[in-house]
């Protein structure tokens, strides 16, 4: 997983990204978990690397996210919440799965090739 790690750090840069290895190591392997090597296939890689990024920046990894320093897994502190006495105001994230991957530059990129995948599979009659 070093590899990996160089890898993201090699494709991201180093000053983008403000998780260190173990926490990048962690995310990385949640990613992983939630993509399946032979659907994706030489399209794997890349995929993972963009779905890392997209749960590095929810989580306030990332210099521009909006949760920064927080560090919180949750992607609905992104929407927030707001209290006063008796009355309290939500915004929390309800959307789609999509509308989620689309609350970072990394998830829309990883959308995009996902996409692709899709497409793929359709033309040649897969089924999964």
């Amino acid at each position: 997983m070093q590899e990996m790690i160089k890898k993201f750090r090699d494709r991201f840069g180093e000053q983008t990204f403000t998780a260190d290895d173990n926490k990048l190591l962690l995310y990385l392997t949640d990613a992983e978990n939630r993509m399946d090597k032979k659907v994706w296939g030489v399209m794997y890689e890349q995929g993972l690397m963009y779905l890392t990024a997209h749960l590095l920046f929810l989580a306030g990894f990332h210099e521009n996210s909006p949760t920064k320093d927080s560090h919180s897994a949750d992607p609905n502190a992104l929407f927030g919440s707001e209290g006063v006495g008796d009355v309290s105001a939500s915004a929390n994230f309800s959307g789609t799965e999509k509308d989620w991957f689309k609350t970072s530059a990394f998830g829309e990129q990883y959308l995009v090739l996902e996409s692709r995948i899709n497409n793929y599979a359709l033309a040649i009659g897969m089924n999964w």
